[in-house]
């Protein structure tokens, strides 16, 4: 074949090679392409070295793609970029092949599905564990805080009778007891505050107490209430909202690739799935909040699985926000 009808014939190369693929696909699945559509897409290749001046290859060209398209419709959603994404195998270039290549000394062979699926699944890990730190920490701020607000009640209390009896030795016992339980609870909760601190505040020094009285943990129980609220209206349902946002993306990256739909192009779509699901999770504890007024099982759920559904299911939550507004401005 010359040159001058190589260059004719380029953009046709790769798409009779394309149509091969999707028709070996067919052939695989049973689906019933027709023997006219089978036969254009086979003889295509006869056009590469035909005369492009030819009025029966302009003739043939014509029917070629009529049978591409008519080849499309009868595959569906799957397309030659998908086949090639899920099936198609390389070398694995990624940070993980590289390890894996030091490790074992064999280069692994991968698709681009195989390579989405791991980064996505590396990303739920990664927020997984992140969600739980955050968890567990926010239940141990809370259970530390949950007594405190009793024991400074008694202690407030002890100290007015003391003022009005100081010598009764029944409750000077009592507030030195009182006191040592005062210690105890301090000395947890600067703990539980000294960590949030470090993070926010690297460079700030501890306040050092020498006496634990009623002031001093008094102080400390309101700064860890600030932490604990900032924890439980954003961090937490911003975290949740992310992880039900990658659940979907993972079990729709299952179905496309089951049924030979995924492309590359789609991670664009996820990655900006899984930001729209964080702000989901805020926008689910600001505004969703369960009232008498609303249906039995979002008034069993907690916030936090509020926040996880409507991750997972971002359009519900927007769609919504678009009604109000829409019902609000002018069409």
């Amino acid at each position: 074949m010359s040159a001058e009808v190589k260059n004719t014939y380029s953009p046709l190369i790769e798409v009779v090679a394309d149509s091969e693929l999707l028709l070996a696909y067919a052939a695989e699945r049973g689906l019933q392409v027709g023997d006219e559509i089978t036969k254009t897409i086979v003889e295509s290749k006869n056009l590469l070295n035909s005369d492009p001046a030819d009025s029966t290859t302009f003739q043939k060209q014509a029917e070629f793609w009529q049978a591409r398209g008519a080849l499309a419709k009868v595959v569906g959603n799957v397309t030659v970029l998908s086949l090639k994404a899920t099936a198609q195998k390389e070398d694995d270039q990624t940070l993980w092949g590289s390890i894996k290549l030091k490790i074992t000394g064999k280069k692994e062979k991968v698709s681009v599905a195989t390579i989405a699926v791991r980064r996505i699944r590396l990303w739920a890990l990664l927020w997984l564990l992140l969600l739980l730190f955050f968890q567990i920490y926010w239940v141990i701020g809370t259970q530390i805080t949950t007594d405190i607000p009793s024991v400074l009640k008694e202690a407030d209390q002890i100290t007015q009778k003391i003022g009005a009896n100081p010598n009764d030795q029944s409750l000077l016992a009592k507030r030195a007891t009182l006191e040592l339980d005062m210690s105890v609870h301090y000395s947890n909760l600067e703990r539980w505050n000294g960590l949030w601190r470090k993070v926010i505040f690297p460079g700030a020094q501890a306040e050092i107490v020498k006496r634990v009285d009623y002031s001093a943990l008094k102080k400390a129980l309101e700064t860890a209430k600030f932490a604990l609220l900032a924890i439980q209206l954003y961090l937490l349902p911003l975290l949740y909202g992310l992880l039900g946002a990658i659940t979907f993306v993972l079990r729709s990256l299952a179905l496309e690739i089951k049924a030979l739909t995924y492309t590359a192009e789609a991670d664009i779509n996820y990655r900006l799935r899984m930001h729209m699901g964080a702000l989901a999770g805020l926008i689910a504890i600001w505004f969703l909040q369960p009232d008498a007024s609303t249906a039995e099982i979002f008034r069993t759920l907690s916030p936090f699985a509020l926040a996880f559904l409507a991750g997972y299911s971002v359009e519900v939550v927007f769609s919504a926000m678009d009604r109000f507004i829409a019902a609000f401005s002018n069409k």
